[in-house]
């Protein structure tokens, strides 16, 4: 349990966000939401509105911007925006850490 709240812990206390499509993939990241929209514009027009994220009525193929963690970040950082995702408590993670937290939870 220790391991799951030090990494809840460690994403609100860096601010990584990304921008991605709802069920596909992620067009940009940044330390900041403008950083990760204006590094998504390079694949999205630039007239696109990119709302936040909000929870709930989210449609698939919609995009928005979004918290991420830092492992997240760095992925896209290194290996482009097509990975596994899901969403936790309104972040972004890899399929990887939250495989991880489930096992901490059990």
């Amino acid at each position: 349990m220790k391991k799951l709240i030090d990494l809840m812990r460690g994403n609100l206390m860096n601010n990584f966000y990304c921008v991605f499509e709802y069920g596909s993939a992620i067009y940009g990241v940044g330390k900041t939401k403008e950083s990760a929209i204006k590094n998504a514009k390079e694949y999205l027009s630039n007239d696109s509105y990119i709302p936040d994220f909000c929870g709930y009525n989210m449609t698939y193929g919609n995009v928005y911007v979004i918290r991420c963690s830092k492992r997240l970040y760095d992925k896209v950082i290194i290996n482009g925006g097509i990975i596994g995702y899901d969403i936790y408590c309104n972040t972004l993670y890899t399929l990887e850490e939250l495989d991880a937290m489930d096992e901490w939870i059990d």
